[in-house]
């Protein structure tokens, strides 16, 4: 297998699903193949790489997770990487009202080349908070996922990013993390492909909302 190859593994082995343990008001329930988180900011759904499932029974299993959450007055977020199958999946999901927000990219690096689960750390500059990132690691699982990075607009350029990938990575090897994984942006990923990050597949977020997008 190449290192590509080696990674998309596992991401796939470790990082899809949910958490083990869930927050605090927020419940796992299956539906088929399907992962249903509820009680967060909106509902997630999520799934294995293949549904194994096509045609009617795809979209019969697509509207009961729509239905699901309108009975709630909810919205709900359903993210499809790039490698997931059915290919149609996407098309259907439109279909039944889910909105594609931007497409990311997903990466991965190995923490030696580059009961608290969260780090957060700002960047400062003259007293005021000119970036902010998070660090979240994931039980259970050699993974820990870079979350926000966003700077203020006039001090992007600097570096600032970098060093906070810089930071996060070096508490990641003192955890004995193996792995960062980032959803990322097309702003971030040129970034992080120099930092020795590789590029293993592409999410896209469909979110359907009571108020239709």
């Amino acid at each position: 297998m190449t290192d590509r190859e080696l990674l998309l593994a596992a991401y796939d082995d470790q990082m899809r699903g949910a958490p083990p343990t869930p927050p605090t008001g927020v419940t796992y329930e299956q539906d088929g193949p399907l992962l249903r988180i509820v009680g967060g900011f909106r509902g997630l759904v999520s799934g294995p790489r293949s549904l194994g499932v096509r045609g009617a029974g795809l979209d019969r299993l697509i509207a009961r997770q729509r239905d699901f959450f309108a009975a709630r007055g909810e919205a709900v977020e359903w993210k499809i990487p790039g490698h997931d199958e059915p290919a149609d999946l996407a098309d259907r999901l439109s279909t039944a009202g889910f909105v594609p927000e931007p497409r990311e990219t997903v990466l991965i690096g190995r923490v030696a080349a580059a009961p608290d689960e969260i780090s957060v750390h700002v960047a400062e500059a003259d007293g005021e908070v000119v970036s902010a990132a998070w660090l979240v690691f994931r039980a259970g699982t050699g993974f820990a996922s870079l979350w926000g990075g966003s700077t203020s607009a006039e001090w992007r350029g600097r570096g600032i990013y970098r060093a906070l990938v810089a930071t996060r990575a070096a508490l990641a090897v003192a955890r004995g993390v193996t792995y960062l994984h980032v959803d990322a942006s097309d702003d971030s990923a040129p970034i992080l492909r120099r930092l020795g990050f590789e590029g293993v597949t592409t999410t896209t977020p469909y979110i359907w909302s009571p108020e239709g997008g």
